[in-house]
């Protein structure tokens, strides 16, 4: 009986913040969906802290039937088990994978402007540090999974050093050097929203950014876990349209040589079976052909700005390569993939 109880008390807290996200109730009316997440989120050791911004990258990852969560999981498909299991080992959060989204979109080929390279874009110096051999015949930094254990390394130093995983986020962006000045600045805290205010704008925007993706994830893993439930209990359900159009997409997929190393390296494509499977190919390949660098994108950034300012990335050429919609907004602090 009371495991029943227990059962009935977690579904309804599911429904509570699915129903409240599917209306877009605003911060002042959800302290209940803040409490909710307390508790969906209690095995994870990363505080997201439930903020204006936070809340404002939450809402851009749900948005839209969540289609920019949608849009990371199918680049992040082939990599999350790999990077899952290496910072399982480790002993990092594995929420962090969200960082690689973040950084380079999962492109392993990615280079910056300031010299980092790879999906976990490292610089030079500190792949070299973390073991990542770099030298005129190779650059470990675009190994996915060497990589990926370099920074679960340096993850977990950081960790070390800071204990606070909002502090190693940060460290990651800036740097462990401007980091300390911005603890000093704030009188020796560890807050990191105490911090946050002596901190570059760039990492102003990069912490909260990975919060409103760890927190957006909650509602959309919270909404199909109950739809699943239901589906396999046989309970009637209101709305199925959210698990189709996942399935829909998953069904669809194309997956090309850009996936985890395995021992048959022999660039063969796996396609599934659809009508439009050799122009999707050509695409997809031609995509992962492409030299890219990270463009961070500064309040007030347009697209047609950001073209011109790139000859080269034509606006059709920046919204392919990113896949962004005619009408979307570009966000303060993301990332664009802009080619070489």
């Amino acid at each position: 009986m009371n495991f029943l109880k227990q059962l009935l008390l977690t579904i309804s807290i599911l429904l509570i913040g699915a129903s409240a996200y599917a209306l877009g109730l605003k911060k002042d009316s959800i302290v209940m969906i803040d409490n909710n997440y307390a508790v969906i989120s209690d095995a994870s050791p990363i505080d997201i802290s439930y903020n204006d911004d936070v809340q404002q990258v939450s809402e851009l990852y749900q948005s839209n039937d969540f289609s920019k969560i949608k849009n990371m999981l199918e680049r992040g498909k082939d990599w999350f088990p790999m990077i899952e299991n290496i910072f399982s080992q480790v002993g990092v959060p594995t929420e962090l994978k969200y960082l690689a989204f973040i950084e380079s979109g999962f492109n392993t080929r990615v280079y910056s402007r300031a010299g980092a390279r790879g999906m976990w874009q490292f610089m030079r110096f500190t792949g070299m540090k973390y073991g990542l051999a770099i030298n005129r015949q190779v650059d470990e930094r675009t190994n996915p999974e060497k990589a990926t254990y370099a920074a679960a390394q340096y993850f977990k130093k950081l960790f070390t050093q800071y204990n606070d995983w909002q502090l190693v986020a940060a460290a990651y962006n800036c740097g462990e050097g401007m980091l300390d000045r911005a603890i000093e600045k704030a009188n020796g805290s560890t807050d990191f929203w105490e911090v946050y205010k002596y901190l570059p704008r760039e990492t102003r925007k990069y912490v909260p950014h990975l919060l409103g993706i760890v927190d957006a994830m909650n509602s959309y893993t919270a909404q199909n876990e109950l739809s699943v439930y239901l589906q396999n209990h046989g309970t009637p359900k209101t709305d199925n349209t959210l698990t189709a159009s996942i399935n829909n997409d998953y069904s669809t997929a194309v997956k090309t040589e850009q996936k985890p190393v395995s021992a048959d390296e022999n660039n063969t494509i796996a396609v599934a079976n659809t009508s439009s499977t050799n122009s999707a190919i050509v695409a997809e390949k031609e995509f992962y052909q492409k030299e890219f660098f990270v463009y961070i994108i500064k309040a007030g950034d347009k697209i047609e700005t950001i073209s011109k300012q790139f000859p080269k990335n034509t606006i059709a050429l920046i919204k392919n390569n990113n896949n962004i919609s005619s009408n979307a907004e570009l966000s303060s602090g993301s990332t664009l993939l802009l080619e070489k």
